[in-house]
This record gives C-alpha cells, structure tokens and sequence, in this order.
C-alpha cells in the first residue's frame, strides 16, 4: 500500500511539472494552453507506466518561451505578408481599420510549426483573423528551429498580424 501511495505522488508531481506548470507560464506570458502537443518533440504520456525509479520514468514535455536563438520562418515576415495580401481579401470598411490578429504556435526541435491558435483578434475583423489563421496553418509551417544550449527545441511562439489600409505587416510578438 505504502508503494502505490509513493508511486500515486510521484505521478501527481511529474502532472504537475509536466502539465500544470506550463500552462501556468503560458498563461503569464499571454499565451492560451497548448491544445495538440504531438507536433512537439518532446512529449508526454499520461497512460505512460510509472516505474518506482523517477529517472526511468518516460515522462517529458518542454517547450520555451525565450531561447537562445529563436526561430525564424524559412520565408521572410515581409513575403508572408504580402502572401496574406495576395490571398485575403478586403470589404472597403475593413480596408479603412488598423487592427492586430495575435495568434501563437509551436515550433518544434525538427522546424516544423504546428497548433496554431489566436490569441486575441478584434470582432470587427474575426473573418480575416480565421483567413489568417487558415492561412499559417497550411503554408507557414517551416521554420528554422529555436536553439537553447546548442540544441534544437520546441518553442512556443507569439505572432503579430498587423492589419492597416488593407495591407499586413507580420512580426514576432
């Protein structure tokens, strides 16, 4: 019985490192939850079995938020928005607002950019904050990997998508 308690507090721990406090950060920092972790190279288990030996263990989810060298899309940010020019396109009311579409993702340890989500987006322009978001998902998913200590890893992104007079401007937030 003493072993099961042991072993049911240490997997109430490494769910609380692994999971909680991640999303703890995230939420610090601004960023929603992680919604598809398998786009990570890291990765986490919950039906994973627990040895009594927490150094064996296959229990293992870290994403940044700040590294070394952050990634880089392949694509320059200027050639990513005039994509989204050639692609979206606008009423004349929304041609004359100046708006921002916050949106994040994963980068991971490979380069390739996944759970894409928006963080913030201004209800008078929701339908191009859905094209844009569309947009990212499907044509600006490679990427030069965020390096920390030498190594390639995951990394957790914020996107500025500025809106004005019918153009975009696209940053790192």
């Amino acid at each position: 019985m003493k072993m099961i308690r042991s072993i049911y507090l240490n997997v109430k721990i490494l769910l609380f490192i692994s999971v909680v406090l991640p999303i703890s950060l995230s939420a610090q920092y601004g960023f929603l939850p992680i919604i598809d972790s398998t786009v990570t190279c890291s990765y986490f288990n919950p039906n994973q079995e627990f040895s009594e030996n927490q150094g064996t263990a296959k229990l293992h989810l870290e994403i940044f938020f700040l590294v070394d060298n952050m990634p880089v899309p392949n694509i320059s940010f200027e050639e990513m928005a005039e994509y989204l020019g050639c692609i979206i396109r606008f009423t004349d009311h929304e041609k004359t607002l100046k708006e921002n579409v916050w949106l994040q993702c994963i980068v991971n340890c490979k380069g390739e950019a996944g759970d894409f989500q928006i963080i913030q987006c201004p209800e008078e322009i929701s339908n191009i904050g859905c094209q844009v978001l569309q947009v990212f998902k499907e044509k600006f998913s490679e990427w030069n990997p965020g390096i920390q200590r030498g190594k390639a890893v995951d990394v957790l992104l914020g996107l500025k998508v500025s809106i004005q007079g019918g153009k975009f401007h696209v940053s790192c937030a």
